[in-house]
């Protein structure tokens, strides 16, 4: 029965043995034949009882792993559709949080650490909250408030009227005649609203697209170049640009379509395409041109 034992602790332990012996201070151990097999038990039972939470805890994404670097945090916007920018760990998958049973939305950082999520904001204040797949614990929220801008009249030119002659006397006893004016009729004053404010930069080339619904048809082209000079001049207030694009609309037409009452660019030499020749926010050979009224322009 005994030989039946110490085969038993051989078979079982010889593997512990084996590792135990490499280290140096448990060969003298070994010296001592059976009883250190009963040693070598007790230090596993040991080895088990503290090695159970010995492997690496550390997480797989550290926190502060993933960011929104833009728009900032509280910002207000006028436009409705936004482009949300940050940073993750290279090729990571980012989750948006999305409450009220539906899925989340998924995506990847590219091998830069970069990633961008395009949304539709709603009127009011809009929360993002953001994870990491892999790491649910690293987290990024973001919050904005969408402001619609609000309709603005551009200014009509004013009426011109025909002085009357000077009145004549036909004869000595006949009244004074004054013939009647006729006033220059003139159109209703136009209106307009911004749809749209498209970034389509490339790079360090910033390009803006307007899409913007007028409330009739152009009366001449001046009309055109107002609107456009307003917005341009309202853009480059805050923002640097390299180039202006404008698509107009008239009513009850479709704003993701082609256009309806007109275009123009305000470009360098008035070409859309010369935009990436001159560095942002040089507009010194700046000029709008390429103006199309795609056959609307009428007679007021």
């Amino acid at each position: 029965m005994q030989r039946f034992v110490r085969a038993l602790e051989w078979s079982v332990l010889l593997p512990v043995w084996r590792e135990a012996t490499q280290m140096r201070w448990l060969r003298v151990v070994a010296a001592s034949g059976v009883g250190f097999v009963w040693f070598i038990v007790v230090m596993g039972v040991i080895g088990v009882a503290t090695g159970a939470g010995s492997e690496d805890d550390t997480p797989k994404y550290p926190a502060g792993s993933l960011t929104v670097t833009e728009p900032d945090e509280g910002a207000t916007l006028d436009t409705e559709e936004i482009v949300i920018r940050g940073t993750a760990p290279p090729e990571a998958e980012v989750r948006r949080d999305i409450r009220g049973g539906k899925k989340d939305d998924k995506f990847d950082a590219d091998a830069d650490g970069r990633w961008e999520y395009r949304t539709k904001l709603d009127e009011g204040e809009n929360t993002f909250n953001f994870f990491l797949q892999d790491a649910k614990d690293v987290k990024a929220k973001l919050t904005v408030k969408y402001a619609p801008p609000v309709v603005a009249t551009a200014s009509p030119k004013p009426a011109t009227r025909t002085p009357a002659p000077a009145t004549q006397t036909v004869a000595p006893t006949a009244p004074p005649q004054t013939p009647a004016t006729t006033p220059v009729p003139t159109a209703a004053p136009i209106t307009y609203i911004i749809t749209l404010r498209d970034d389509v930069s490339i790079g360090v080339c910033v390009r803006i697209v307007f899409r913007v619904r007028v409330s009739r048809p152009f009366s001449n082209e001046d009309e055109l170049r107002r609107i456009a000079q307003e917005i341009i001049d309202d853009e480059i207030s805050t923002n640097d640009v390299n180039a202006i694009g404008f698509f107009f609309y008239l009513p009850d037409t479709d704003t993701n379509d082609i256009y309806t009452a007109g275009k123009a660019d305000w470009a360098p030499d008035g070409v859309w395409s010369k935009a990436c020749d001159v560095d942002t926010g040089d507009y010194s050979s700046h000029q709008l041109g390429a103006i199309d009224s795609n056959g609307v322009l009428q007679s007021p």
